[in-house]
């Protein structure tokens, strides 16, 4: 193949694509979505729910008459899964690009279309790390008209609640006294009661704690906590280190056996604008994820596994499987 000209001193070495920002947003804790449960049929599934039982056997003479026990109640529970719907349109040029003989356009059309695809898919992914957080830091998820995920129910008109009880919000109905902020809160008595009243309402340890970046501060400056690791030297150094921001809050502290900050918790919205999902004075609870307590559902939908034209709409469907979404 020959070249003008103006080709060869036009030409510019195309090199491999430089990624300015990362692809992705941070997942502080991935075991949660590495948790998958049975699919959905299309976006619906239900579950039965019940309660475990905390009451003791009653006592009866050897030789009496058995005693009439209870059944256990059991309710359901439909839950929808949250649908995204999106199409990527590729320009035509692109699509010369790639059928182009010459290597140089189709490697820029190559390069363009990995690009494009990995983001757009990196949409999907990222829905699912901002949804899953933003419920564990306030229990809802909110949607404008638009479908665009929001940071507070402002502008919203979907509001998705999972029903966190309202006592185990906030001051946890009584439990924290005290703010954290000041240094006279008892924080590892308040601590030792959240896992006793999630013991006694649950039956479940509270093995992590999601902080937000102030969290290490109040600590310092608590009384309580401070002479709390006083007593504890194992965690004294890590602490230090912590609290001057140069780490995470060490594991084991105050019984708890995982922490994870949150300030690297957040998403992109539509205006390009990063919301920070847990707040700086957050603190949440929770046990270790495990598929007792929690899972990740994914709906279904037909996939057609050929373009080629067909009878009738059922002559389509028969080629078509069912696929996760």
């Amino acid at each position: 193949m020959s070249f003008a000209l103006q080709q060869l001193l036009g030409y510019v070495a195309l090199g491999k694509p430089i990624e300015k920002v990362k692809n992705g947003i941070p997942d502080p804790l991935p075991e949660f979505s590495s948790i998958k449960g049975s699919p959905a049929i299309a976006d619906k599934k239900r579950f039965m729910t019940y309660r475990g039982t905390r009451k003791v056997a009653r006592r009866a003479e050897y030789d009496a008459p058995h005693l009439r026990g209870t059944n256990t109640p059991v309710g359901e529970q439909d839950v929808i899964c949250l649908s995204a719907k999106e199409l990527l349109p590729v320009p035509g040029s692109t699509l010369i690009a790639l059928r182009s003989l010459d290597k140089y356009q189709q490697d820029m059309g190559k390069d363009w279309l990995a690009i494009t695809t990995r983001n757009f898919t990196t949409r999907f992914d990222n829905l699912r790390k901002a949804q899953r957080w933003q419920m564990l830091a306030g229990g809802k998820n909110w949607f404008n008209a638009a479908g665009d995920l929001l940071p507070s129910s402002s502008g919203a008109v979907l509001t998705i609640d999972v029903g966190i009880a309202a006592t185990h919000l906030d001051q946890a109905n009584g439990i924290i006294d005290l703010a954290w902020s000041n240094s006279q809160a008892n924080i590892p008595l308040h601590i030792q009661k959240l896992n006793q009243q999630a013991a006694f309402q649950t039956g479940y340890d509270l093995e992590v704690a999601l902080y937000g970046q102030s969290i290490p501060s109040f600590l310092s400056t608590n009384d309580y906590a401070m002479d709390y690791l006083a007593r504890n030297p194992r965690f004294n150094d890590a602490f230090t280190f912590a609290s001057a921001g140069a780490g995470p809050l060490p594991d084991g502290l105050f019984g708890i056996k995982r922490w994870i900050p949150t300030n690297k918790a957040f998403y992109e919205d539509a205006d390009g604008t990063n919301r920070q999902i847990f707040a700086d004075d957050s603190l949440v609870l929770c046990p270790l994820p495990n598929q007792d307590w929690c899972e990740e559902v994914e709906g279904t939908t037909m996939v057609p596994t050929t373009f080629n034209a067909t009878a009738d709409v059922a002559g389509a469907l028969d080629t078509a499987l069912l696929e996760s979404l």
